[in-house]
């Protein structure tokens, strides 16, 4: 996660964790999220348009900006789908999956 201080804290409900005991990576070991945060974890969305076709054909990019889509329209209503060993879809290159915390906030306007 980027913008990280030394103190754990990202300007997000997100807060990572490190541990002086443990090497000094670049990296946190752990992360942890606010209490007034809540977890969203979301399925493995694959690059489906409205009709339900893998779209588009053949470009990783695309692919990955339609999961992206689909996540994002998706946030609210968050399902699970574990184990996946192969693609699901004919010409499908991409699946994402994700996990948001967040924190929702009544004088907050949606963009």
């Amino acid at each position: 996660m980027t913008g990280a201080r030394a103190d754990g804290a990202t300007g997000t409900a997100v807060r990572l964790v490190r541990s002086p005991a443990l090497c000094d990576a670049p990296y946190a070991y752990a992360s942890t999220v606010d209490p007034d945060a809540r977890l969203i974890f979301l399925a493995g969305a694959c690059p489906l348009d409205g009709s339900g076709s893998v779209t588009p054909s053949g470009d990783y990019a695309g692919q990955a900006e339609q999961c992206i889509d689909n996540l994002t329209e998706a946030r609210d209503v968050p399902s699970t789908l574990l184990g996946v060993t192969v693609l699901g879809y004919e010409h499908q290159l991409v699946e994402i999956e994700a996990v948001a915390a967040v924190v929702d906030r009544l004088d907050l306007q949606p963009l």
